[in-house]
Order: C-alpha cells, then sequence, then structure tokens
C-alpha cells in the first residue's frame, strides 16, 4: 500500500473500507465477475497475500476463478500479473460455475449463479461451462434496494452507507420467498393494517428508531421472480423464466439429464423456500447445499486437492515459453 503524509494509506481494502465507508471514496474493482480496475485489484491481491494469508505470493500456485463470459484480454491480464508482478510459480483460471457443481459433486448440470450483481444460468457439461448463458439483471444488491424502497415508503429514510448495511442485514437475517406471492400478500393485510409476524425481529437505526419487517420479507425477493416489480427490465422475466429457456432451447443428448442437476450457487440464492419454489414451478430437482454462498471456493479447494490438478495449471516456465496467450488454450473449464 502506499502512503500519503503520515501514518494515512492511500489506499485500503477490506474491512477497513466497511468500517470507514461513510468518510471514504470507494470502489469495486470486479463488477459483473469481471475485473474492470486492475489498479485496485493489484491492491486487493498484495492485501490478501501480506496482510491476510502472509505468505509470499512466489511460494504458491493460485486457482483464480472467473465468470464464463470472462474476456480474454482479461484473462491475459490476469496471468500477466501474476507471474510478472507477483512471480506465483503456476496458475489457473476456472469457471465459477464449474466450480459450483464440483462443489456439488456433479459435473454436468445447471448452475444457477445469483450474486451481488445479476443472476446468470450456466449449463455446464463434463465439467466444461458452455459461453451460452441465460442472465437477468438482479443480483442481491437489487434485492437491498428494493427492501429500502418498501422501507422508505414506510416512512423511514434510508439514505447513508449504515442504512445499506442495515437494510442488506435485514434482507439476510428475515427475507424468504413466498410459495404464493399473491396469496402471500393478501394474507400479509388484516382490514388496511399490515400484519407483522410474531418472529420478526427489530432493528435500531443510526437515530435511534427502529424498525421492524413487515412485508417486505417476502416482496423484496420477489423480484427475483418479478423484476418489473422494482422496474428492472428482463426480457426473459424472471429467474424461473430463464431457467426454464435454458433447459427447453437445448436438444442434444448432454442436456437431458440437466433438469435433475440444476445447482444453485451464490449467496442471492440463500433465501427460504426459494428452492421449493423453484422446484414446483418447474417441476426439476433443485440442489441448494447449505454452504452454496461459498459455492466457487468450496468446488476450488476440491478442484485444487485433485491429484491431476497440476497439469490443468500453466506453469511459470509455460507462460515465459509461450506468453499471456498460453490462457486461452489451455484454461477453457
Amino acid at each position: 500500500m502506499s502512503t500519503v503524509g503520515y501514518g494515512q494509506k492511500a489506499t485500503y481494502v477490506g474491512q477497513t473500507v466497511a468500517e470507514n465507508r461513510g468518510v471514504l471514496v470507494t470502489s469495486r474493482p470486479i463488477n459483473n465477475g469481471i475485473v474492470t480496475d486492475w489498479d485496485a485489484m493489484e491492491h486487493f491481491w498484495f492485501h490478501m497475500y501480506y496482510d491476510k494469508l502472509m505468505t509470499p505470493s512466489e511460494e504458491h500456485g493460485i486457482l483464480h476463478t472467473e465468470p464464463v463470459d470472462n474476456p480474454p484480454a482479461n484473462r491475459e491480464k490476469l496471468i500477466e500479473l501474476m507471474f510478472e508482478q507477483f512471480g506465483v510459480p503456476s496458475t489457473a483460471l476456472v469457471t465459477t460455475s464449474t466450480l459450483a457443481l464440483y462443489a456439488s459433486g456433479v459435473t454436468t448440470g445447471l448452475v444457477v449463479e445469483s450474486g451481488f450483481d445479476e443472476t446468470r444460468v450456466v449449463p455446464v457439461y463434463e465439467g466444461i461451462a458452455y459461453l451460452k448463458t441465460e442472465r437477468m439483471p438482479v443480483g442481491g444488491r437489487h434485492v437491498t434496494q428494493y427492501m429500502i424502497r418498501l422501507l422508505n415508503d414506510r416512512g423511514f429514510n434510508f439514505t447513508t452507507p449504515k442504512d445499506w448495511d442495515i437494510a442488506r442485514t435485514v434482507k439476510e437475517e428475515q427475507c424468504y420467498s413466498a410459495l404464493d406471492f399473491q396469496r402471500e400478500l393478501a394474507e400479509s393485510f388484516v382490514g388496511a393494517e399490515e400484519f407483522v409476524k410474531s418472529d420478526s425481529k427489530q432493528y435500531r437505526l443510526p437515530d435511534g428508531s427502529f424498525v421492524q419487517v413487515r412485508s417486505e420479507a417476502f416482496r423484496a425477493p420477489e423480484i427475483l421472480f418479478n423484476p418489473g416489480l422494482f422496474n428492472i427490465e428482463s426480457k426473459l422475466g424472471g429467474v424461473h423464466e430463464i431457467i426454464f429457456k435454458a433447459l427447453t432451447i437445448r436438444s442434444i443428448d448432454e442436456y437431458k439429464d440437466m433438469p435433475n442437476n440444476i445447482v444453485l450457487a451464490g449467496g442471492n440464492t440463500l433465501f427460504p423456500r426459494l428452492q421449493t419454489r423453484l422446484e414446483n414451478v418447474l417441476k426439476s430437482r433443485i440442489i441448494a447445499n447449505p454452504e452454496r454462498r461459498y459455492a466457487a471456493w468450496i468446488g476450488g479447494s476440491v478442484m485444487a486437492s485433485a491429484p491431476d490438478f497440476q497439469r490443468q495449471c500453466i506453469s511459470k516456465d509455460e507462460y515465459f515459453e509461450h506468453g499471456t496467450q498460453i490462457v486461452n488454450s489451455k484454461c477453457f473449464m
């Protein structure tokens, strides 16, 4: 990290940013799973190696996750930094979709990844992710934003970064997917009064007041099925519809087992009852592992522990012999 003045860091990474977000100018090096700020990404990697892992980058190979549509130029830039700047002995790039399947113990299936920025459906056959994916522009941040709008409609004033953190906590602790949205919405009112469930927690706001979630608990996640509720345009509709399209437009034999291997991955799939609702709508088996927020990491640990993993990696010697283009011929999972 560079410094400016006495005892001041020019760049902060990780928890320090979260704790001081109200007084810092923040940026995200990754958007929609793709690195868009390489300078910030370098700071992140230095923080990872020397502040958190406290191990020299030159001593260990590294497996990187990537989205299936990661541009070739980005892949080449990544391995260039790894070998030239960090001096790693070897590296590999594997799609998050493939790793999510590995975490579930299968190598062929349809992966439904819903993260911070978006939701995508990726077919994977024998460990190879297909570039053709279905997606919609709804992710965890949109559910949080919709939660804030719904709470503000009740008279609250969620505007600050701290308010965002509270809304995110409310979402993660209280929200669930309604099995029958219209019925639950009707049942959430007794006359003109909105019903508050007995297990609904109260959350203290910075001004000392309290908020208790009501129908927002199931209305906020509903944008996964109906993005239009939050004025989000999705050409293919909700998550169930993009899954259905991914299943029905395929005609080759490779897809015949996919309806029984639909795997949920990402933190935005953790809402209670989401698995059941998708199974009811799609009439398919949905695999929803409890640790699916970390599905790519778990799958990566499984893959990196395999005896033949090193054969999938790019070594330092290979990099300096063939250049950055080797990543596009050797790393294709």
